[in-house]
């Protein structure tokens, strides 16, 4: 018996290194994967002889994956090429994702120029109908102005985005009307839990992350009325440079952000569809990062194919 046991623990000590070491190395190989998948990308926008329609998804996957890897700027630049690579079939859609970029990393003119094209000569309606949106947002964080948005506030075929609307309007008016029937219409949506200070939104800072999680926060926080300061008794997402130990050591990243905001707001994306959250600081090449990351669990493909259903791409670190 005591021979067995000692076989049986000896088994299982194996079998256990056997799979930790199997974990460490798919996790190196899927930290990796990111940056091969970038260069496959590329070599398929470089090749001459690719289609048109190839080149087209090929800069979207190229976008998507700078973006997930956190280079904003390039991320632009990729929507960017994606909505003009085809002659004749602009995608309207990948230019209103680019202004998304570009209003990340401030840069609101480039952004303003990406919806305007769309505003002014698209054939789609729904990329009409979201430049609509984004043109009164913009309108109203750049220059106070809400003239745009209270014409949304109205308008039937904006209810999903009503909460938001209310509380920019809220925001940068001053206007307590909006204010009230956010909270009366909308009483737990995002906006409505921060403007009750609830503790459970002080994750997202401020509603706008659902639209602009980089807008310039000083100039509209100086026009701010005061929000209830309830929320920030309760401590914000851990902020960590490690896993937690039921994971060895393996989290799975979902974003890499140069500013906190952003990274804040999927972290509140994130934990309203039910995963367990880090934010991670970084330094890269003398630079302040935030990565968002996920606490897998035993099963780091099972959540890895979670998230992918939730709309989040990820890999392991």
């Amino acid at each position: 018996m005591t021979l067995l046991r000692k076989r049986d623990k000896s088994r299982v000590f194996c079998a256990l290194l056997i799979a930790a070491l199997s974990q460490a190395v798919y996790a190196q190989n899927q930290s990796a994967f990111l940056a091969e998948e970038i260069k496959t990308a590329e070599k398929i926008i470089q090749t001459p002889q690719v289609s048109g329609a190839d080149k087209h998804a090929a800069f979207l996957r190229l976008a998507k994956l700078l973006r997930l890897s956190g280079n904003i700027e390039k991320a632009a630049a990729a929507w960017t090429d994606a909505a003009f690579v085809e002659p004749g079939k602009r995608d309207d859609d990948a230019l209103l994702e680019a202004a998304y970029c570009f209003i990340a990393i401030g840069e609101m003119e480039k952004a303003e120029a990406s919806i305007k094209t769309v505003l002014l000569t698209s054939t789609n309606s729904a990329a009409l109908f979201r430049a609509r949106y984004l043109a009164a947002q913009l309108q109203a964080f750049r220059a106070s102005e809400t003239a745009l948005l209270m014409n949304l506030a109205h308008d039937a075929d904006y209810e999903p985005y009503k909460a938001s609307i209310y509380y920019t309007i809220w925001t940068v008016a001053h206007d307590e009307r909006y204010k009230a029937r956010l909270l009366l219409e909308y009483p737990s949506s995002p906006e409505a839990l921060i403007v009750k200070g609830d503790p459970s939104a002080v994750a997202t800072e401020s509603a706008m992350w659902l639209l602009f999680p980089a807008r310039e926060l000083d100039s509209v926080a100086s026009a701010a009325p005061a929000v209830p300061q309830t929320a920030p008794t309760s401590p914000p997402p851990p902020v960590a440079t490690s896993a937690s130990p039921a994971t060895n050591g393996t989290v799975l990243q979902t974003g890499l952000f140069s500013v906190e905001l952003n990274a804040r707001a999927q972290i509140a994306q994130l934990n309203a569809a039910g995963f367990q959250t880090l934010l991670q600081e970084r330094t890269v090449n003398g630079r302040q990062y935030w990565a968002v990351v996920v606490v897998p669990g035993v099963d780091v493909a099972q959540t890895m194919q979670q998230l992918k259903q939730k709309g989040f791409d990820s890999f392991p670190r």
